[in-house]
């Protein structure tokens, strides 16, 4: 899988390793809640920006929670692999997801996955073959995003319709206490390389609740084997509010800064994402 689709698909090039702690998790039972999710990409060419909305509505079942998930928009214009794959959620649009999640908030199940896997599929294929005037970079990047998903194991797969939900359920951030704490974070490149963000992690208690700031930074020595690649500065600001009774992640900010190489030719790219959850306004 390239990297950036890696990244942007599956999600799993940042994490903390907090000490064990039992994940507190009570969503609220039966009111409608609205996800705003937009990403901003800064980079060599002009700036992408993409937004998605949904509504989401817990239920508690005999082994956990249900939540239904109801795609409300998705722009349709994306140049980049994760934002394109964020606009075939456009193909889901107000059909509902029904995941499966045991007491904690961790993903078991989804209901009819085959069946909503082939509509999220069809949907990128759409993208592929029904653009107007279709650019060759982005008709590339359709087209290895459809390969790359053809050869995806069912646990991968489950993984990515996962990602629909992975930013709303706080699991061990619940349980931080206040105060400052030195954390590491492993990282990749946009080339693949990866490599350890050091920074501080600061817990603050808020209105009643959590506020969590993270900064960390990283660099990739240049290499000349197996391929020669230039250095690379990544540094990662994160701010996230969570409500720690209920185990949800109410509102968080992400931003990564990539510099490749050095000097007059040096490559800057930049990421915002910026994730809320509030309550469906009549």
């Amino acid at each position: 899988m390239p990297p950036r689709a890696s990244a942007a698909l599956l999600c799993a090039v940042l994490s903390v390793a907090p000490g064990p702690a039992v994940a507190r998790f009570i969503p609220p039972e039966g009111q409608v809640l609205r996800q705003v999710l937009i990403e901003e990409r800064s980079e060599p060419g002009p700036p992408q920006r993409f937004t998605t909305e949904r509504e989401l509505v817990f239920a508690r079942t005999a082994t956990g929670f249900a939540v239904t998930v109801t795609v409300l928009r998705a722009d349709p214009d994306a140049s980049d692999s994760g934002a394109m794959f964020g606009a075939a959620m456009a193909g889901l649009r107000g059909q509902p997801i029904v995941f499966q999640l045991d007491v904690e908030g961790r993903l078991v199940a989804i209901d009819d996955e085959v069946k909503v896997w082939t509509r999220l599929r069809g949907a990128i294929a759409a993208m592929a073959t029904n653009a107007p005037h279709p650019e060759p970079q982005r008709q590339r990047i359709l087209e290895t995003m459809i390969a790359t998903l053809e050869r995806l194991s069912p646990a991968q797969r489950r993984a990515i319709l996962g990602s629909m939900i992975e930013q709303i359920v706080a699991g061990p951030l619940a349980d931080r206490q206040p105060g400052r704490h030195f954390i590491t974070r492993p990282a990749r490149a946009p080339g693949g390389t990866e490599t350890v963000l050091r920074g501080r992690e600061v817990v603050k208690l808020v209105a009643g609740a959590l506020v969590i700031e993270t900064d960390a930074r990283g660099r990739i020595a240049a290499a000349t084997a197996p391929q020669k690649t230039p250095p690379a500065n990544i540094a990662l600001s994160i701010r996230q509010r969570v409500d720690a009774a209920r185990g949800l992640v109410l509102e968080s900010r992400t931003e990564r800064t990539t510099i490749i190489g050095t000097g007059p030719a040096a490559r800057r790219a930049r990421s915002v994402v910026t994730h809320s959850i509030l309550p469906k306004v009549s």
